[in-house]
């Protein structure tokens, strides 16, 4: 019995971890038009050819339930500092670790793509043009990415069947 109750009390505090992260979470679920939506909203468009034919191209709307975070994708050329394209997403924040985030020049050496992250309403306004903005940028991303369990803990999924099933067991 002892051991059955230990492992009971693991359940309940691994669960009390997760409510815990729960409720501090910045993201709130937001049902549109029948797709559940997270509260951040992103600059998003399409491939433009300047950030600010983006930002006025850019829809008003949530981003889906998973995909919290914004990433804004810069190519410029690189002798003349001209944007030739700029897209704004909502992603997973999982895409956005400290791998890649960043600039990087072609072979050519006549354009730069930047690529950097930002987690918070309308955060991807800008543009970075260098490897230290892209990653400055990116900072409060590599900082807040957590895994989706607690050490020693299952994930939510697995924690959440283990509760009901013990309370149905007793």
């Amino acid at each position: 019995m002892l051991h059955h109750s230990s492992g009971l009390l693991r359940l309940l505090l691994c669960a009390l971890v997760w409510i815990v992260r729960a409720a501090q979470s910045e993201d709130k679920l937001t049902v549109i038009g029948g797709v559940a939506r997270s509260d951040t909203v992103c600059w998003t468009c399409p491939s433009h050819i300047t950030n600010a034919a983006c930002n006025r191209w850019a829809p008003n709307l949530p981003c889906p339930l998973n995909d919290t975070v914004c990433r804004t994708v810069h190519v410029f050329n690189t002798k003349t500092m001209n944007t030739l394209s700029v897209e704004k997403e909502c992603i997973k924040p999982s895409l956005c670790s400290s791998n890649n985030v960043g600039c990087e020049t072609s072979d050519d050496g006549n354009t730069e793509i930047c690529i950097s992250c930002c987690k918070g309403s309308l955060c991807n306004e800008e543009v970075a043009t260098d490897d230290a903005t892209a990653q400055r940028q990116s900072l409060n991303i590599h900082s807040t990415l957590q895994t989706s369990h607690s050490e020693g803990c299952l994930p939510t999924s697995s924690l959440l069947a283990l509760v009901t099933i013990r309370f149905l067991t007793f």
